[in-house]
């Protein structure tokens, strides 16, 4: 019988490393994701806003053609069904 045993050794030692390095990464697996939550969380409580001031002056670019006092067109409406019946009587 400890002749089968031994024969079977460095498999069993193979699928123990095997178990060892799958273990260790369902670890780093789990660390990382609470490690996610726990940013998201911080995330969600920090304040969104702007505290460093600045100067200079901001280019705007807008193109001759887009002036702001003119509205763009509406398109033009299809005709109604009964303007196309009358139309074909």
């Amino acid at each position: 019988m400890t002749g089968f045993i031994a024969e079977y050794r460095p498999l069993l030692a193979a699928a123990a490393g095997i178990a060892a390095l799958l273990a260790l990464i369902l670890r780093v697996r789990m660390n990382a994701f609470a490690a996610l939550l726990l940013v998201s969380l911080v995330l969600v409580f920090a304040p969104w806003q702007q505290n460093v001031s600045g100067q200079g002056r901001v280019i705007a670019y807008a193109p001759p053609s887009a002036s702001p006092m003119r509205r763009p067109r509406r398109p033009k409406r299809s005709r109604s069904i009964s303007s196309i019946i009358s139309a074909s009587r």
